[in-house]
This record gives C-alpha cells, sequence and structure tokens, in this order.
C-alpha cells in the first residue's frame, strides 16, 4: 500500500509535521474534554481542507464531538480501537485516493499527553 507514519506526541511537534511533510490522514488525540487536539485539527484543516481527520476520544464528550465536526473531523471514535478498526478507515482512504497513484502516503498520529 506504500504507507508511512509518523508519531507526534506533543501538539507543537505534529503541528510541525503538518506544515513541513506531506500528510494524507491524520489521528488526533481529544486528549481531556477541553479537546487539546483540536488544534491539530484546526491546522490540518488549514493546510488541506479535504484530509481525512480520525479524532479517538476516551469517551464520549458531546461538545468536543460537535467542536470536532464543526472544525472539519472525518471521524469521531471512542477508545479503545482495534488496530482493525483503524486500519478499515485508512483502507478506505487509500481506496478513494486510488485514482492518485503518485500520492506516497503519509500518516500522522498525534497523542495528548
Amino acid at each position: 500500500m506504500g504507507m508511512g507514519s509518523d508519531g507526534a506526541v506533543l501538539m507543537s511537534r505534529g503541528v510541525r509535521c503538518l506544515g513541513e511533510e506531506a500528510v494524507d490522514f491524520v489521528i488526533v488525540s481529544q486528549g481531556t474534554p477541553n479537546f487539546e487536539g483540536s488544534r491539530v485539527l484546526r491546522y490540518a484543516m488549514e493546510v488541506n481542507p479535504s484530509m481525512p481527520v480520525l479524532v479517538v476520544a476516551p469517551c464520549v464528550d458531546m461538545d468536543c464531538y460537535l467542536k470536532a465536526m464543526q472544525l472539519g473531523a472525518m471521524h469521531y471514535l471512542v477508545e479503545p480501537l482495534t488496530v482493525w478498526e483503524i486500519g478499515r478507515l485508512l483502507e478506505r482512504h487509500s481506496q478513494d485516493r486510488a485514482a492518485r497513484p503518485e500520492s506516497k502516503e503519509r500518516v500522522l498520529v498525534r497523542q495528548a499527553i
């Protein structure tokens, strides 16, 4: 499939990766109910409004869900997630991008600390 990944524990690193590297899919942690990951989501949408972003939440928080959707998140899923579930999302995204075979996919994973 030609995918690579890059992890960013700190929010500033996640934002920097989005500004410096070609990223095709972002997985961002909601963090706490303050939704610290919204900064990365917001910046991802500025860089590429059609970039798919998955927000992973420790529990359902309707305010964070609504904010994520308003900011442009494609998915909002509650932990725990299986590798299979994430793989399905990446595969679906990859199939959607099949018309552009020149794209080497990079996935940015951002985890709130």
